[in-house]
Protein backbone atom coordinates (compact mmCIF):
# COMPACT_ATOMS: atom_id res chain seq x y z
CA UNK A 1 0.00 0.00 0.00
CA UNK A 2 1.39 3.42 -0.95
CA UNK A 3 1.68 6.24 1.57
CA UNK A 4 -1.06 8.09 -0.34
CA UNK A 5 -3.43 5.12 -0.06
CA UNK A 6 -2.57 4.81 3.62
CA UNK A 7 -3.50 8.48 4.08
CA UNK A 8 -6.90 7.91 2.47
CA UNK A 9 -7.55 4.76 4.47
CA UNK A 10 -7.05 6.70 7.72
CA UNK A 11 -9.93 9.07 6.89
CA UNK A 12 -12.59 8.22 9.50
CA UNK A 13 -15.52 9.42 7.40
CA UNK A 14 -16.64 7.05 4.62
CA UNK A 15 -18.17 9.83 2.49
CA UNK A 16 -14.99 11.93 2.63
CA UNK A 17 -12.79 8.87 2.05
CA UNK A 18 -14.68 8.04 -1.14
CA UNK A 19 -14.62 11.69 -2.21
CA UNK A 20 -10.85 11.88 -1.55
CA UNK A 21 -10.20 8.78 -3.64
CA UNK A 22 -12.41 10.12 -6.46
CA UNK A 23 -10.70 13.51 -6.42
CA UNK A 24 -7.28 11.85 -6.35
CA UNK A 25 -8.17 9.66 -9.35
CA UNK A 26 -9.57 12.70 -11.17
CA UNK A 27 -6.37 14.69 -10.62
CA UNK A 28 -4.08 11.81 -11.58
CA UNK A 29 -6.03 11.31 -14.84
CA UNK A 30 -5.54 14.95 -15.89
CA UNK A 31 -1.97 14.44 -17.08
CA UNK A 32 0.40 11.45 -16.95
CA UNK A 33 3.19 13.70 -15.61
CA UNK A 34 1.36 14.56 -12.38
CA UNK A 35 2.79 12.83 -9.34
CA UNK A 36 1.40 12.55 -5.84
CA UNK A 37 3.32 12.20 -2.59
CA UNK A 38 2.68 12.88 1.05
CA UNK A 39 4.29 16.17 2.11
CA UNK A 40 3.39 18.13 5.19
CA UNK A 41 1.28 15.05 6.18
CA UNK A 42 -1.18 15.58 3.28
CA UNK A 43 -1.31 14.53 -0.39
CA UNK A 44 0.48 16.98 -2.65
CA UNK A 45 0.41 16.89 -6.42
CA UNK A 46 3.31 18.02 -8.56
CA UNK A 47 3.74 18.84 -12.20
CA UNK A 48 7.41 19.78 -12.52
CA UNK A 49 6.91 21.44 -9.13
CA UNK A 50 4.20 21.93 -6.51
CA UNK A 51 0.75 22.15 -8.14
CA UNK A 52 -2.04 21.23 -5.67
CA UNK A 53 -2.54 19.94 -2.17
CA UNK A 54 -5.51 18.08 -0.73
CA UNK A 55 -6.64 18.62 2.83
CA UNK A 56 -9.51 16.61 4.33
CA UNK A 57 -11.46 18.51 6.97
CA UNK A 58 -13.52 16.15 9.10
CA UNK A 59 -14.71 19.09 11.19
CA UNK A 60 -16.13 20.91 8.15
CA UNK A 61 -17.06 17.72 6.30
CA UNK A 62 -15.29 18.78 3.11
CA UNK A 63 -12.11 18.50 1.13
CA UNK A 64 -10.02 21.53 0.37
CA UNK A 65 -7.91 21.56 -2.76
CA UNK A 66 -5.29 24.28 -2.70
CA UNK A 67 -3.96 25.50 -6.04
CA UNK A 68 -0.36 26.53 -5.40
CA UNK A 69 -0.32 29.21 -8.10
CA UNK A 70 -4.02 30.07 -7.82
CA UNK A 71 -3.43 33.81 -7.74
CA UNK A 72 -2.16 33.66 -11.31
CA UNK A 73 -5.11 31.71 -12.70
CA UNK A 74 -8.03 33.53 -14.31
CA UNK A 75 -11.00 31.85 -12.58
CA UNK A 76 -13.66 33.69 -14.64
CA UNK A 77 -16.52 31.77 -13.00
CA UNK A 78 -15.38 32.43 -9.42
CA UNK A 79 -14.70 28.85 -8.47
CA UNK A 80 -11.93 29.85 -6.05
CA UNK A 81 -12.22 30.97 -2.48
CA UNK A 82 -9.64 33.65 -1.52
CA UNK A 83 -8.45 34.11 -5.12
CA UNK A 84 -6.42 37.20 -4.18
CA UNK A 85 -3.89 35.10 -2.22
CA UNK A 86 -1.12 33.04 -3.80
CA UNK A 87 -2.81 29.74 -2.91
CA UNK A 88 -6.45 29.69 -4.00
CA UNK A 89 -8.86 27.05 -2.75
CA UNK A 90 -11.73 25.01 -4.10
CA UNK A 91 -13.89 23.06 -1.66
CA UNK A 92 -15.53 19.70 -2.33
CA UNK A 93 -18.45 18.23 -0.41
CA UNK A 94 -19.97 16.11 -3.15
CA UNK A 95 -18.53 13.80 -5.79
CA UNK A 96 -20.93 15.27 -8.38
CA UNK A 97 -18.79 18.40 -8.50
CA UNK A 98 -16.12 16.44 -10.36
CA UNK A 99 -18.44 16.38 -13.41
CA UNK A 100 -18.40 20.19 -13.61
CA UNK A 101 -16.76 21.27 -16.90
CA UNK A 102 -15.92 24.68 -15.43
CA UNK A 103 -13.95 22.95 -12.69
CA UNK A 104 -12.09 20.91 -15.30
CA UNK A 105 -11.11 24.14 -17.03
CA UNK A 106 -9.45 25.41 -13.83
CA UNK A 107 -7.42 22.21 -13.50
CA UNK A 108 -6.33 22.48 -17.12
CA UNK A 109 -5.38 26.14 -16.66
CA UNK A 110 -3.31 25.28 -13.59
CA UNK A 111 -1.43 22.58 -15.49
CA UNK A 112 -0.89 24.88 -18.49
CA UNK A 113 0.47 27.55 -16.13
CA UNK A 114 2.98 25.04 -14.75
CA UNK A 115 4.00 24.00 -18.27
CA UNK A 116 4.71 27.61 -19.25
CA UNK A 117 6.40 28.79 -16.05
CA UNK A 118 8.40 25.85 -14.77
Amino acid sequence: MSSVDAYFERINNEHLRQLAYALHDYIMALDPNITCTIKWRIPTYDYKKYLFYMNVSLKRNRIELGFAQGKFLLDPLNQFDNHEKLVAHVYFTDIKRLADNDLYAIFEEAIDYQKQHC
